[in-house]
């Protein structure tokens, strides 16, 4: 149980060096989206909220970042303060609004999959806008996934085993 115990306090309070590393990608990530939402907002006719979703799901995403990053955050909840507190449900709120962001900002992109990259065309979306749009949305899909799998697989491989164990504990019954 200890262990059990160990394992939580590690991947919740990650080393200092993973956590700055993983909290300055994620700024840059979400700088990038900012960046090119911000220089192609009007260069994707056929469905302008993309532009304006990149830009809103980078601002939440640093938002978030810099909130988790705050000391008051990091603290477990016998020594959480008021403003700690306050803080964690205003980051929880900021995530449920990524959350549902993401989720109308992927039928955007995929919606209008393989746009021309003509200018003039009715179908037009800027090459650079539309594909960093799609393949950042498609590799926070890949990386679900595999959580997902990882997740998964000690508990099929429990319940291989129990369905393995099963017939010879019967068998030792039996005896």
């Amino acid at each position: 149980m200890s262990s059990d115990n160990n394992m939580m306090q590690q991947i919740q309070n990650p080393p200092k060096p993973v956590s700055i590393s993983s909290l300055v990608a994620a700024c840059i990530l979400a700088g990038a989206k900012i960046a090119i939402g911000v220089v192609h907002l009007d260069e994707c006719p056929i469905q302008p909220y993309i532009p304006i979703y990149l830009i809103v799901f980078g601002v939440f995403s640093i938002l978030v970042s810099i909130i988790s990053a705050l000391p008051w955050t990091r603290q477990n909840s016998e020594e959480r303060t008021a403003l700690g507190g306050i803080l964690l449900v205003v980051r929880n709120l900021f995530n449920t609004f990524i959350f549902a962001w993401f989720i109308a900002g992927s039928y955007w992109i995929y919606s209008i999959y393989a746009p021309s990259y003509f200018p003039g065309s009715i179908l037009y979306c800027h090459r650079v806008l539309y594909l960093f749009a799609f393949w950042t949305t498609t590799v926070i899909y890949i990386m679900f996934a595999l959580g997902l799998v990882f997740c998964c697989i000690p508990f099929l491989c429990a319940l291989f085993c129990a369905c393995l164990c099963s017939p010879l504990m019967e068998d030792v019954e039996d005896v």
